[in-house]
């Protein structure tokens, strides 16, 4: 019996031994096998070390050492020396992923806990050897060591003309710069599709709880109202009406403006269809002058409407004027801001590094996020993240101001900052806990779209110049094109989920949407409706009278590109040409032009058209109207041009679909400028979408 357990003693302190020779060498099987050498010169000779504290600073030269790493003041509790330097080796990289260039710099502090209290700015001096006239500034990415393997972000910003490339980071590791390679930016952005896919499902949720808040809203804050029950009664008849379906779904198409435009009136009616005369009379008559005179007023006139039984007249007041403005019309645009926000936020590294310490747990002090927490423990992880969570914090307000901004109202105050503060870390809690709940529907969501892109890129849709991909896009922006017309296409079939191939109970295959793809880029819309009608036998484009009345939505400016000339005389002869003043402030244009970028606009069509497709429309934007002037429609296509006395015009080209409650349009538009100032180089396009319920009346044009 002794000699059995001297032997099994044996056996165990020999693989505790290899265990920790394993160890000591660093063969670990977490750790990744590069196949390509960094090879670099040295670019910081020596160390460079400084001392950080209160006072923002600066270490490393952009000119002598390639590198600079900007730290805001405070970044660390208390005095901290921090360390730059070029590491004699780094470890390799594979091949298939990236390929280095210039050289890494490994950056280190002495503060016990690593994570920085402010995102800290890190920019390199790009190697001007590897642009050509090819290069777009989305070819290089930045790497960081995370102790077993090179992981790789985008950067914030890379300026190919002065020749850098910045990013931010609220923790120290080995960092370097390169190129990834076509499939590593696949993988990454199958990763990021994946995420906002998941996330984009929550959306039911995140308008709910924007719902939810509203109710809550008239009913506590301005009617005074406590019963919990009451509020859950209302917001459950809310919920459950067949019209609160249609507006549910124009959020879910980005459609903020027609949902405003109805959910006011919808509120209002299920608080006086919810709440006993009796009760609703009394709290009407609690509207004190403290809430306003309007307000005052509009509870008064309320309060008649329902003595004579004119419910629905006093549904409108209540939801149109005792409700605050801003609270009532942002409900739609909070749920897609909230959406949007959260989609952005997973695409950060510092997120992502912060949810996988939630999910595992970390205890490394050097490990890329620099956590050490408990698997599961939400609290110690937020507040580890410091600068990320502070950054999450001031998106978040600096998001809820522009939409109030938007709708005319003031800033946020002090307090409510604060609010909206606290609001983050709930949210963000919320959001790991169901991800983690979710992991392997998210992992299949991966596996899926990483199968679509292999069969685009097998079938050479990923190859510029082919299929309609402009050599100006880069192949995120071609990859998001096609996505895109992938939801076009699982609408158009009345699909909701992908399969390998066939076409069955709600699924349709991926041999269908690559040969739809490959058939939108060759025959256009006429041979892409023809092959559904053959295969599917669906008709995907209403009839022209249905174009007929008021439709609401909104345009964006997508792309936008600038002159560039070589000289003054240059600049003046082209603005010559294109009838312009001499003199024109090119930098002025451009940074109001940019600011529009990107900002969907309220936009509105009223439309009068025959049965041919002839007919007429007026489109107003931003409060401006147009026309009215010709419209057409054939096969699913509308078309029309706003133009004026000049040589500039914009042509607007849309295509149509129907579903059971409403009708869409939705498509691009372009500028057509004076050909002189398009040859030197300006130009602008985007898109639009609008839709109209089936309920609207429609005004159709004689023939």
């Amino acid at each position: 019996m002794a000699k059995k357990k001297s032997t099994l003693l044996k056996s165990c302190l020999f693989a505790l031994a290899i265990g920790a020779a394993l160890l000591q060498t660093g063969c670990d099987s977490g750790k990744e096998k590069g196949d390509l050498k960094w090879s670099y010169e040295k670019a910081i000779k020596a160390p460079i070390e400084i001392s950080a504290a209160d006072e923002e600073l600066s270490i490393g030269s952009i000119e002598k050492d390639k590198v600079q790493v900007k730290i805001p003041g405070k970044s660390f509790d208390s005095p901290t020396k921090l360390k730059i330097y070029t590491p004699d080796k780094v470890p390799n990289v594979v091949s298939k992923k990236f390929e280095p260039i210039g050289a890494p710099v490994e950056v280190q502090c002495d503060a016990e806990f690593t994570r920085t209290n402010n995102p800290v700015q890190v920019t390199f001096a790009l190697d001007k050897s590897t642009i050509s006239e090819d290069t777009m500034p989305s070819d290089y990415w930045i790497s960081y060591y995370d102790g077993n393997k090179w992981e790789y972000i985008k950067p914030d910003s890379v300026d190919l003309d002065a020749g850098t490339m910045t990013f931010t980071t609220c923790h120290f590791s080995l960092f370097g710069y390169g190129k990834i390679t076509v499939d590593q930016k696949i993988e990454e952005y199958t990763k990021n599709k994946a995420l906002a896919d998941w996330t984009q499902k929550g959306m039911d949720d995140k308008v709910n709880k924007a719902v939810e808040q509203a109710v809550d809203h008239i009913l506590k804050d301005k009617l005074g109202m406590s019963d919990e029950s009451t509020k859950k009664k209302v917001l459950a008849s809310l919920l459950n009406d067949d019209e609160w379906a249609n507006m549910a779904k124009s959020v879910k198409d980005g459609d903020y403006i027609t949902f405003n435009q109805n959910f006011n009136v919808l509120v209002g009616k299920k608080i006086v269809d919810n709440v006993s005369e009796g009760t609703l009379s009394k709290l009407l008559k609690g509207v004190t002058a403290d809430d306003g005179i309007e307000t005052v007023k509009a509870a008064s006139t309320a309060l008649g409407y329902l003595a004579e039984g004119r419910k629905y007249d006093a549904a409108k007041i209540i939801g149109e004027n005792i409700a605050d403005k801003f609270v009532i019309t942002t409900v739609g645009k909070v749920a897609i801001a909230a959406v949007e926000n959260e989609i952005e936020s997973w695409k950060n590294k510092e997120v992502e590094a912060a949810y996988q310490a939630f999910k595992n747990g970390a205890s490394q002090k050097w490990w890329w996020g620099g956590y050490n927490v408990e698997k599961g423990d939400f609290d110690s992880v937020y507040e580890q993240m410091r600068g990320a969570a502070r950054q999450l914090e001031i998106e978040a307000v600096k998001k809820q101001n522009q939409i109030r901004a938007e709708a005319g109202h003031p800033p946020l105050t002090a307090e409510e900052e604060n609010k909206i503060k606290d609001k983050v870390s709930k949210d963000l809690q919320s959001q790991f806990e169901r991800r983690l709940k979710q992991e392997e529907e998210l992992a299949k969501k991966e596996q899926e779209i990483k199968q679509l892109v292999a069969e685009y890129k097998e079938k050479g849709l990923l190859e510029k110049g082919s299929f309609g991909f402009d050599k100006g896009y880069d192949l995120e922006q071609r990859l998001d094109v096609l996505m895109h017309l992938k939801e076009k296409i699982l609408k158009d079939t009345k699909s909701k989920e992908l399969m390998a191939s066939g076409y069955n109970n709600g699924k349709i295959g991926m041999d269908h949407i690559i040969s739809l793809t490959m058939i939108w880029y060759t025959e256009g819309y006429s041979g892409y409706a023809k092959y559904i009608k053959d295969n599917f036998n669906i008709e995907i484009y209403p009839p022209a009278e249905a174009m007929a009345g008021a439709w609401n939505g909104n345009m964006t400016i997508t792309n936008i590109t600038f002159p560039e000339f070589e000289t003054q005389e240059q600049e003046q002869q082209i603005e010559s040409e294109a009838g312009c003043d001499f003199n024109l402030d090119w930098n002025a244009i451009k940074k109001e032009l940019e600011a529009m970028k990107g900002v969907a606009r309220p936009m509105s069509l009223n439309i009068t058209m025959d049965k041919s497709g002839s007919g007429n429309v007026t489109i107003t934007l931003d409060g401006d109207s147009n026309g009215p002037m010709p419209i057409s429609y054939k096969s699913g296509q509308v078309s029309f041009t706003i133009s004026d006395e000049s040589d500039s015009s914009v042509v607007f080209i849309g295509y149509a679909s129907e579903d059971q409650t409403s009708y869409g349009l939705n498509g691009s538009f372009k500028f057509k400028l004076p050909e002189s100032l398009e040859k030197a180089g300006l130009s602008m396009s985007g898109t639009w979408n609008v839709s109209k319920s089936k309920q609207a009346p429609a005004v159709v044009a004689q023939p």
